[in-house]
């Protein structure tokens, strides 16, 4: 059975063709620019897209496609307590921890597909572009859904 793509793992498909990615040295790319403006964020508050900004990403999408985001919206570890419990499905925000499985640092991007030890994921912030990345399936902290 073929199901259609939840409407911001559409929109972050789309973000990942436009081939978004960082500017080397300061100034911020006009596309990760308005991932920050769609989320109310003004630019002057925004050091450049040097910053971590996979939340921003994945909330962004979210606003977008008309779902609203965690209130810690530029925190990954955040999106654990939005939402409901999910399951490993296309679309799903998967959280991942960093650094630390028990510290504050995590990524978040939207979950693509799996393999035994990998899960694939399309995010921002991965590689400083748009892009699906594979990570260890041991740092996964959970699967979240609106």
């Amino acid at each position: 059975m073929i199901t259609a793509d939840p409407p911001w793992l559409a929109l972050a498909r789309a973000e990942l063709h436009a081939q978004t990615r960082e500017i080397r040295g300061p100034g911020i790319n006009p596309r990760i620019a308005s991932y920050y403006e769609t989320l109310g964020v003004p630019l002057a508050r925004v050091d450049d897209d040097g910053d971590p900004w996979c939340a921003v990403f994945a909330s962004a999408m979210l606003r977008r496609a008309g779902v609203d985001p965690p209130k810690r919206f530029r925190s990954a570890r955040a999106f654990m307590e939005w939402g409901q419990p999910g399951e490993a499905v296309p679309g799903a925000v998967c959280v991942l921890w960093r650094d630390d499985p028990h510290g504050p640092h995590g990524h978040v991007g939207f979950f693509l597909y799996a393999d035994a030890s990998r899960v694939y994921l399309l995010g921002g912030n991965q590689g400083n572009e748009v892009s699906v990345h594979g990570y260890d399936a041991a740092r996964v902290l959970g699967y979240r859904r609106p």
